[in-house]
């Protein structure tokens, strides 16, 4: 009786934490010439999140639930 009860606590849980996180995505452009930068850096500023533009300039970055200050950066 024990295990259902667990099982089914541990699920709630799960579920409670996969709904505390969401995803920011785009793409990031010159906005000159329109073309996707590939390599460009992308950090929510205060914390210790980032992530890099893949060949097409799009990105993907996970964060807990908030307000943030993003930052992109391409040298």
């Amino acid at each position: 009786m024990k295990k259902p009860i667990l099982l089914l606590l541990l699920l709630l849980l799960n579920s409670l934490f996969s709904f505390s996180q969401f995803t920011i995505s785009g793409k990031v452009i010159d906005a000159e010439t329109k073309e996707s930068l590939q390599g460009a850096s992308v950090f929510a500023l205060n914390t210790t999140k980032g992530t890099v533009t893949n060949s097409e300039g799009a990105f993907h970055l996970s964060l807990d639930k908030g307000g943030y200050d993003i930052s992109f950066s391409f040298t």
